[in-house]
């Protein structure tokens, strides 16, 4: 099957809703695709990413097997969208001391019980302005299944945890949460230190 386009710049405009343009090809008939932007970009303009964060105040990871959760993404029933991860983020306060051991992703199906959710000033859409309502929920603290799911994120080498730095992981839509499931920044062994966490994810409807 034979593509054709036109070869030019970059439109200067944003094409409406609706609107059927001509394929933009470069100097060498090469298509023009989406690495002209983030690859977030497009999901990101439809309101479909989100960012949820603890309080500035920070929390503590608990052991892997507990059945407390301190920083907890859940997608409800009913919710009509899957979650697709996009990133995790762990940073470690400096004026406290880590305990070496290894950061995971507690996985788990259910509903969490006694959950304390994070209001929406920290859980919002990462295109400013976005009106966009997300359905996953965010809590900084719960009450889950003890759990035997767990994905390995990050070791901690030091217990000077400036030395540790920022924790950063790239999920790459290799985690998606259907309805009825969760994931949960926990820690082997338990961390005595308070960190700052983050996720980033996608919602899209089943």
């Amino acid at each position: 099957m034979q593509v054709s386009g036109i070869v030019g710049a970059p439109s200067s405009t944003s094409n409406p809703d609706g609107n059927q343009p001509v394929l933009l090809m470069g100097k060498a008939a090469e298509a023009i695709v989406a690495e002209l932007h983030g690859k977030w970009y497009t999901a990101c303009y439809r309101g479909k990413v989100f960012h949820g964060a603890t309080a500035i105040t920070g929390t503590i990871l608990t052991v892997q097997t507990t059945t407390t959760a301190t920083f907890l993404l859940y997608n409800p029933l009913g919710s009509g969208v899957n979650v697709e991860m996009i990133a995790t983020d762990v940073g470690l306060l400096g004026t406290t001391s880590a305990v070496i051991g290894t950061i995971l992703a507690t996985l788990g199906v259910g509903t969490p019980g006694t959950v304390t959710q994070i209001t929406a000033t920290v859980n919002q859409g990462l295109f400013t302005g976005q009106s966009n309502a997300n359905q996953a929920k965010l809590a900084s603290a719960a009450t889950i299944t003890a759990a035997t799911f767990f994905v390995p994120l990050f070791n901690v080498t030091s217990t000077t945890a400036a030395a540790v730095g920022n924790l950063h992981y790239d999920w790459d839509g290799k985690l998606v949460l259907p309805p009825g499931s969760y994931i949960n920044l926990s820690s082997s062994p338990a961390q005595t230190v308070v960190s700052l966490n983050s996720y980033d994810w996608a919602e899209w409807a089943i």
